[in-house]
């Protein structure tokens, strides 16, 4: 017997057992005893505990059956796969939405891209036509390719491979996240346990989440190109694949770290939980020193210093390099101290990675420079590519259009900054405001 089915056994015998006693005290035209009135208190405290087991226990079972080992067909058990949510975990197209169906159609990617430019009968594309989203027309891009394009942009970008990456099976999906409105008296999270002596009463708390609603935004893209081009031009389907695939982290990253919301995800740059350090009082334009840097680090929020990265725009470059730390009159410079190093290509601020990305704001802007622990920031995806061709725009000059449309979201887990016990505010995003 199951550990479900044991405790409605002990619900049902519970209910019963109370029912019992009180058809008999009715039969007798009389109140319970004294005695059937501690057992029936006592079944009902029992009742309490066993309805919040059966719950717990009914969650983990649709957690465990959402997130279930797929037996191959060999008839052994795979490979454990990265989970979907987990910081860090660079999750894959099959990690989120299972292995890619191979495609019997197409031999490759730049096969489907050639029929589609083509204009012509292919049974594939009547295969690939979208009829599940009238409304945006094209195709589906065949699921091993759309693989492809996931996970060879992934490599390319800043946010989604450090991130919580959820698969979308529908337009949203609802994620837990913090509302982090603690107080200095109750901790970030709005509640704070208490020490209890022997028989004392446990304090009662609520913790503060919020639900984090995904939701399944559209992104589009249109590539255009000459006729002759399409018709004449070597490999095009092939050129047309990479095309895409590059577009694709490249405005997902860029949004992940931009979004305003307005129809897109909210970037982690100007987002309400986001701290930004304002320059200093007698700072030159453009310029990042080294009082920038050490404020920042100091507003990082602690339990992000394991997974924190400095994300800065490649003209910062030389700014953190030649950054000094005052000390007297000279200054000692950051390359020969600690805080700043690069070992074979790889930097390092204050001892945290750095990554260089053109997504970042130029320098002198909010966001040329930030400090951003992406594991409190959710991504969601959907599995569906769609692409469409058109000659229709650009007929009298005979130009093509391809479009290409995805639909995902991503959003920070926390709703503000944190308001410790003392000290300013701190985020796991930490930018460095304008300098003009």
């Amino acid at each position: 017997m199951d550990i479900i089915t044991k405790i409605e056994s002990k619900i049902q015998a519970a209910r019963a057992e109370v029912q019992a006693m009180l058809t008999k005290a009715t039969a007798e035209s009389r109140s319970m005893a004294d005695e059937e009135k501690v057992r029936a208190t006592a079944l009902t405290a029992q009742l309490e505990t066993l309805e919040v087991e059966l719950k717990k226990e009914k969650a983990q079972l649709e957690h465990d059956r959402y997130h279930a080992v797929p037996i191959d067909r060999a008839g052994g058990m795979q490979a454990p796969r990265p989970k979907e949510g987990v910081p860090g975990a660079a999750p894959k197209y099959a990690d989120l939405f299972g292995a890619a169906a191979k495609s019997d159609q197409f031999q490759a990617a730049s096969d489907f891209y050639e029929a589609v430019a083509s204009g012509r009968h292919h049974p594939g594309l009547m295969a690939a036509m979208n009829e599940g989203v009238p409304s945006e027309g094209g195709f589906l891009v065949p699921t091993e390719y759309s693989a492809e394009a996931f996970d060879e942009s992934l490599e390319a970008e800043v946010v989604r491979p450090r991130a919580r990456v959820y698969g979308m099976k529908s337009d949203s999906r609802k994620v837990s996240g913090f509302a982090m409105d603690g107080d200095a008296a109750t901790g970030p999270y709005g509640w704070q346990p208490g020490w209890v002596a022997e028989g004392g009463a446990i304090p009662v708390a609520k913790p503060l989440l919020r639900m984090v609603d995904l939701v399944a935004r559209k992104l589009g893209v249109i590539v255009q190109a000459s006729g002759e081009l399409v018709a004449d031009g070597l490999s095009y389907g092939q050129q047309l694949d990479q095309v895409l695939r590059n577009a694709i982290g490249w405005q997902l990253d860029y949004e992940f770290l931009h979004g305003n919301g307005a129809g897109k995800p909210i970037g982690v740059i100007d987002a309400p939980c986001t701290v930004s350090v304002a320059k200093e009082t007698v700072q030159t334009a453009a310029t990042i020193v080294s009082q920038n840097v050490l404020k920042m680090y100091s507003r990082l929020l602690p339990a992000s210093f394991r997974r924190a990265v400095w994300v800065a725009h490649p003209n910062t470059l030389p700014q953190l390099m030649t950054m000094v730390l005052p000390a007297g009159v000279a200054g000692t410079p950051f390359a020969t101290t600690p805080f700043f190093s690069m070992d074979a290509g790889r930097m390092t601020l204050l001892n945290l990675p750095v990554v260089l990305s053109e997504k970042m704001a130029t320098l002198g802007t909010k966001g040329d420079i930030g400090l951003f622990d992406f594991s409190f920031y959710a991504v969601g995806l959907r599995k569906e590519i769609t692409l469409d061709r058109s000659a229709h725009v650009g007929f009298a000059n005979d130009i093509e259009s391809f479009r290409a449309l995805l639909r995902a979201d991503g959003k920070p887990l926390l709703s503000q900054a944190y308001t410790p016990k003392t000290g300013a505010t701190l985020s796991p995003f930490v930018v460095l405001a304008d300098r003009a």
